[in-house]
Order: structure tokens, then sequence, then C-alpha cells
């Protein structure tokens, strides 16, 4: 009975040790290292990133949402001067980024 519950154990280890590989290979096939595509002022800190500053960010596709058959993704980055999260995603119709939360675009140069 005792060498029973050892190989019930021992099973259930190597079960919760490869969903959790194939949970780290999901996460990790969803990063992106991406050089930021314009300038963007966080709204908690007020900390200026500039046009290519490097990220590795979080990458989701927007589910229902498709313009011409072109999949739109979302980005989720976080502030170089702290740990505020903001978000932005494709735009394939006008060939941009759309802010959603957490920045505002900036327009002018320094």
């Amino acid at each position: 009975m005792f060498l029973i519950n050892i190989g019930l154990r021992e099973r259930q280890i190597k079960y919760l040790f490869s969903r959790v590989f194939l949970c780290s290979e999901a996460m990790a096939a969803r990063n992106a290292d991406l050089s930021l595509p314009m300038r963007l002022q966080c709204n908690n800190c007020d900390n200026i990133m500039s046009k290519g500053t490097k990220f590795t960010s979080r990458v989701e596709d927007v589910i229902g949402e498709t313009y011409l058959g072109i999949k739109i993704f979302r980005f989720q980055i976080q502030c170089t001067n702290g740990s505020h999260e903001m978000k932005f995603r494709t735009d394939p119709k006008n060939a941009d980024f759309i802010i959603e939360s957490g920045a505002t675009r900036l327009l002018l140069p320094d």
C-alpha cells in the first residue's frame, strides 16, 4: 500500500512539473522585445519615454477584432521610472498604434 502511494505521488509531481513547463513555454512565447514606436508620457509619474526605448512586453491578440483579415495585437509595457502599466494596440487601418491606457502620446519633440 505504501509503495502504491509513492508511485502515485511521483506521477502527480511529474504531471505538475510538465504542466508548469508547458505554461512557462506558452508565456515565453507571448513575450516580445519591443522598441517603443512613439514618444510616451506615463500618466502616473509623468516620466517621458522616447521613441526607440527597448522593452520586454507582453503580447496578446485582441479577440474579435481584425482589419481585412489582419490580427490586431495589444502590447503591455511597464514604465521605466516605476512599475506602472501602459497598454497600446496596433491599428493596421492607419498603420499606427492606439494608446489604450496608462500613457499619453507626445507628438512634439523635446
